[in-house]
Order: structure tokens, then C-alpha cells, then sequence
């Protein structure tokens, strides 16, 4: 890569788009502008203006003025002349002669990692890491500031990371990964509205982006608060995230694991799944919170016999909360009698000082109010979820009444 020159690369960049007339006067690509060429050879504009005067001075580059892809307005594009087409060609054919891919030298995501940081300024190197962990496309505005056009851009001015180009980078540097992630969770807490952009929840990007920077104690705040709408979501890259969560205070793991639990249930990681139930032995009725995720695992594993085994023996121990457990997980698979059934039961052997059985009593029949339409005591119930205990249940009260705002 770095055997060829800038302006080389330049003529090989513009080879790639021979085919463009820029008589197509509105259907021109952003890529032949003054930015995307800067930002296909990772060069500054002011680079990137420079190489092109020389090679309009050697009379193998024309500019135009047109309207490009996507714009409003005009802009100038830059194409090969005849005399441009066979330099380039003359290029590409020495680069094959010494067994280089002519298009590695201009796709980063051909490109060897570690050559391509070893060739970038620092806060080049840093920019282009920060574009790599964000999962959506953000404005460059907000990008640190770098000298060179090395981050892949569209017509908007947002980043154009890949996903194939973003995990190659993230394998390679896992120490400067946690320090991009810094920056990205930064970010995403400096944003106020909790809708960023683009549909974007803030808080979930946070979470992500603290995981990845190793601000675990920060992002379990959030995710023992938004615990619901985490469990809710088919997102399988922040659940990954809360899945490799492996230290968590002990006043947290109460709220933690059972997310835990279900996003490894929602997304088929069944083993992982089941260690999280195991470790909920760790606080105060984990046990049978525990008991209570492995019939679900068993159910979802299609061990339909080994699930109803476990479900009579929980029911068989006279433990309250581990039957209101199991009654919470079968209302979720949908099996609205029995969980009714279950409930009544509970409820007429419960003891009144029983306050963690209590709060999920509360919870039990708001779901199952939920589930038979019954929405005024839905949500006279959902209230008194949220005024039952901890923030666990406030958090579960919220996303009860925001579930029947959804149906009205």
C-alpha cells in the first residue's frame, strides 16, 4: 500500500468510476467529489485539492460542475481524461506485477489493520476507531477532530462505517476499542432528548457503549431501570453486550441477572441462559427466580416434560413466590388459564408479610389483566406495581403502562 503515491492511488480511485459521463448531469456519484475522493484515499480536502491540480496539470483529470446523487446542490466532480485512463491502467498494471490487489489499495476493508493504523497520525487513528464502534451512522460533525479524510462518509455527512469494516478493526485493537466506546458513550449521554435521531433510543446506545468501555456499574443503572423495554427488544448486538457483563455489584444482581436471563432466552443462548439462572442463587429468593427461568429454558429447549417435572415441583415446595415466578413465565408463553389458575393459588396461600411475593403478585395480575383486555384494572394494578418496591419494580410498572398506551 504504501509503495504507490498519493496521486497514484488518486488515478486508480477515478479508474474505478470511468464509466460515469458527467453529462449524467443529476446522476452523479458522491465519491467523484473533492470529500469522497479525500475520503477514499484517507487524505485531508485541502490533500486531496492539491492532487488534483497536479493532475489536471498533467491534463489526466477534468472537473465539472454538476449536481451530485442525492444533493440539492451543484458541486464539482472530477473524472479521467484519455490521457488519465491510460496512466491509471499503467498503475493498476504495476501494482498486479507486484502482487497487489489494485483495489485493496484504495478499500480499507481489504486492507491489513495493523498496516493501516501504522500509517495514520494518532488522532487520525483514534477518529477512525470512534466511527468504528458507533452502530449507526452519526453526523461527522460530532466525529474528533483528525487531519485526514479517513472516515467513510455519505452524501449526508454521516459516517459509512460497514459492519465487515468495523469488526475488523474492533478485533484487531480490543485495548483502543474500550477507549472509542468511551467517546461513543459520551456522546450518546451528552444528547438530551431520549429519541436521538434516526429512531435511535439513547439510553440502549449507552448501555452498549458503556459495556464497551468497561463503565459496567454505570451502564447496570440503566439497564435495572429500562429492564423491560431491554427484554422486549430483538437486538442481538446489545444483548451480547449484557450477556458478557460477567461482574456486577451485589446490589444490582437482583435486577441484572434476570435480564440476563431473558436476553439469552430471546436470542437461543440457552446454556448461558441457564448459568444466569444459577447464579441468581446469589441474592435473596434467586432460587426460585431461578427455578422459574429454567422451565422456560426447558420449554423453549422442547423439553415439554422436563419443564412440567420442574413446574409441579415448584408448585409441590409451597414456596408463594417461586409459583408467582412460574406464573409471570407462563403468562409470557401465552398460556393465559393456567397462569390465572397459578395466581389464585399463590394468592390464597400467601402470608401477609411476604413483600417480595407481594410485589410480584401485583405484577402477575396486571399482566394477566393485560392479557383478558381487562385494561382499567390493568392499570390500577400497574400503578400499585410501581409504588410495591424497588426500582425494579417501578421500571416494571412504567413499561406496563406505556404497553397499554401502545393498545389505546
Amino acid at each position: 500500500m504504501t509503495e504507490f503515491s498519493i496521486g497514484e492511488r488518486l488515478l486508480l480511485h477515478l479508474h474505478k468510476y470511468r464509466r460515469v459521463d458527467p453529462a449524467e448531469y443529476f446522476n452523479i456519484p458522491w465519491d467523484l467529489t473533492q470529500d469522497g475522493i479525500a475520503a477514499s484515499l484517507r487524505i485531508s480536502r485541502a490533500h486531496a485539492s492539491l492532487e488534483l491540480k497536479k493532475q489536471r496539470e498533467r491534463g489526466n483529470v477534468r472537473e465539472d460542475q454538476v449536481r451530485i446523487k442525492g444533493g440539492k446542490v451543484k458541486r464539482k466532480c472530477y473524472s479521467l481524461t484519455h490521457e488519465g485512463l491510460e496512466a491509471a491502467r499503467k498503475v493498476e498494471a504495476a501494482a498486479i506485477d507486484a502482487g497487489i490487489d489494485p483495489d485493496s489499495l484504495l478499500d480499507l476493508k481489504r486492507q491489513d489493520p495493523e498496516v493501516v493504523f501504522e500509517n495514520l497520525p494518532e488522532d487520525d487513528r483514534f477518529a477512525l476507531g470512534c466511527a468504528c464502534v458507533f452502530r449507526m451512522p452519526v453526523p461527522m460533525s460530532v466525529m474528533p477532530d483528525h487531519e485526514r479524510s479517513v472516515i467513510p462518509t455519505d452524501v449526508r455527512g454521516y459516517t459509512a462505517v460497514s459492519r465487515e469494516l468495523a469488526s475488523r478493526y474492533l478485533e484487531a485493537f480490543p485495548e483502543q476499542a474500550r477507549e472509542w466506546h468511551a467517546f461513543a458513550a459520551d456522546y450518546w449521554t451528552d444528547q438530551s432528548p431520549k429519541e436521538a435521531f434516526d429512531g435511535s433510543d439513547r439510553e440502549m446506545e449507552m448501555i452498549y457503549h458503556l459495556i464497551g468501555a468497561g463503565r459496567t456499574w454505570e451502564a447496570c443503572k440503566i439497564i435495572a431501570r429500562r429492564a423491560d423495554d431491554i427484554c422486549s427488544l430483538d437486538d442481538r448486538s446489545l444483548d451480547e453486550a449484557i450477556a458478557s457483563v460477567s461482574k456486577v455489584k451485589e446490589d444490582l444482581r437482583q435486577d441484572i441477572l434476570p435480564v440476563q436471563a431473558e436476553v439469552c432466552i430471546n436470542q437461543g443462548w440457552f446454556d448461558r441462559a441457564e448459568g444466569f439462572a444459577e447464579a441468581m442463587s446469589s441474592f435473596e429468593g434467586g432460587d426460585e427466580l431461578g427455578h422459574a427461568y429454567r422451565v422456560r429454558i426447558l420449554e423453549a429447549r422442547g423439553k415439554h416434560s422436563e419443564a412440567e417435572t420442574l413446574a409441579s415441583t415448584i408448585a409441590a415446595s409451597g414456596n408463594v413466590l417461586a409459583a408467582l415466578m412460574l406464573a409471570e413465565a407462563h403468562l409470557e408463553m401465552g398460556d393465559v388459564e393456567r397462569a390465572e389458575r397459578e395466581i389464585a393459588d399463590a394468592e390464597a396461600r400467601m402470608s401477609r408479610n411476604n413483600a417480595p411475593a407481594a410485589a410480584q403478585l401485583l405484577y402477575d395480575k396486571a399482566l394477566l389483566a393485560l392479557e383478558k383486555g381487562e385494561r382499567d384494572d390493568a392499570r390500577r394494578l400497574a400503578v400499585k406495581v410501581g409504588e410495591a418496591g424497588s426500582g425494579r419494580w417501578k421500571a416494571r410498572s412504567a413499561a406496563l403502562l406505556a404497553r397499554l398506551d401502545q393498545r389505546t
